[in-house]
């Protein structure tokens, strides 16, 4: 399956109008890791991506697994059901692999974190409607289950996306705030893509 073959008609991401898919896939492809989560699915667009890649890693791993957490419609605001999410997949043929397990969580991203062991995630993906204190309590939950070397990446992390607009309407502290706080700073390096809604990617260094 190349790129373009992908069927993502319909899906709605905040990633998708500056393409943010290949980003994932390639972070995937080259990581090669055997498990990644991700906080907060919604449809699916970068799972979608992460998926193929790890298909496409399986020769190089025998097996590995996506877990996707999300509440679906258990989430307040902009939401879809797990099962619009999982038709995506299915669309792509992606349930059918052997070599992958994927699967569907319905559960609070604070506190899926207790059914996983320590130093046993590859790569964390969050995209939970992220400001900065959401994403301090949340990474603290979670830092410990992510392998040192592991890949945490989240939404967010520019300027323009600090003072988006329900960010400033609610008083939000800013993620730029967080992402170069002390302790974060001392357990990660990362660099930010700023396209629009932006992208940091983290690597635990502690």
């Amino acid at each position: 399956m190349i790129m373009a073959d992908l069927i993502i008609d319909g899906i709605q991401s905040s990633y998708l109008k500056n393409d943010f898919g290949p980003i994932f896939y390639s972070l995937v492809k080259t990581h090669k890791p055997g498990l990644v989560v991700e906080l907060g699915t919604y449809m699916g667009y970068s799972a979608l991506y992460m998926a193929k890649a790890l298909i496409e890693n399986a020769p190089d791993h025998l097996t590995s697994e996506l877990h996707l957490i999300d509440l679906w419609d258990r989430y307040p605001y902009r939401h879809c059901s797990l099962q619009t999410t999982r038709e995506y997949f299915i669309k792509n043929g992606f349930l059918s692999h052997p070599e992958i397990k994927i699967c569907f969580k319905n559960q609070d991203a604070f506190e899926a974190f207790q059914h996983y062991s320590e130093n046993s995630i590859d790569i964390l993906h969050i995209d939970i409607s992220n400001d900065g204190e959401k994403l301090k309590r949340c990474i603290k939950k979670w830092h410990t289950k992510l392998k040192l070397n592991g890949l945490l990446l989240f939404e967010g992390g520019s300027r323009e996306r600090d003072t988006y607009a329900w960010m400033v309407q609610y008083k939000k502290v800013p993620i730029e705030h967080f992402k170069n706080s002390t302790w974060f700073t001392k357990h990660y390096e990362f660099v930010t893509l700023i396209p629009f809604p932006s992208l940091t990617i983290a690597r635990r260094i502690k």
